[in-house]
């Protein structure tokens, strides 16, 4: 063979085989291999957002016998106590009774570790009818109280005969205008509060 022809030859073979490393005379169709990193993308973190959550809590119960004679006596206390709090400011409730069975005669102010807490105002809902009392506390010009005590007293009239009953319980919501389940401290901030009911039953 001539030396030219081998030249050819070899130059032809070189080409063949640089085609194949390069993929550019592999198969129809193939891909080449990336050979990049993936980046992972860091989650990013929620942002918790402030709740007007009630600052404190304590615990307003309505302390009341659980039986009344109404052959010894028709006049009975209730409390409206309430648990240790701080900063007491102000309060209004409204209490449902059966007024075939308890008529109040008067609400009083309260007491916390010494402070008197007056009653603002006291109405029954609607006006001059029995059965729903609001009662409204404020403490004017005072840096708020702390302690425990109660917030009014409520003397009541029995009417009802031996075997019948009255709950004592705490309602929101009801009357005209709508009334709500209210503590507040001196900065203007609702103090939770948890309302305990009671029953009084005449012998």
């Amino acid at each position: 063979m001539r030396p030219a022809r081998m030249t050819a030859l070899a130059l032809l073979l070189i080409i063949l085989v640089s085609a194949v490393a390069c993929g550019t005379g592999g198969e129809q169709g193939s891909t080449p291999t990336s050979t990049a990193t993936q980046t992972s993308i860091p989650t990013p973190t929620p942002t918790l957002m402030p709740t007007n959550t009630p600052v404190g809590s304590v615990t307003v119960s309505i302390d009341a016998p659980a039986t009344v004679k109404k052959s010894s006596s028709r006049y009975f206390h209730a409390q409206v106590n309430i648990s240790a709090v701080t900063d007491l400011d102000a309060a209004q409730y409204d209490i449902t009774y059966d007024p075939d069975v308890l008529r109040i005669q008067d609400i009083t102010a309260g007491v916390v570790s010494g402070t008197t807490v007056p009653v603002e105002e006291w109405t029954f809902i609607p006006a001059n009818t029995q059965g729903v009392v609001r009662i409204t506390n404020s403490i004017p010009k005072a840096p708020g109280v702390d302690g425990e005590g109660y917030l009014a007293d409520i003397y009541f009239k029995v009417m009802g005969d031996p075997g019948e009953f009255s709950p004592l319980s705490f309602v929101e919501g009801l009357g005209d205008p709508l009334g709500y389940l209210m503590i507040n401290s001196n900065i203007g901030l609702e103090i939770h509060a948890t309302w305990v009911d009671s029953t009084v039953t005449i012998e």
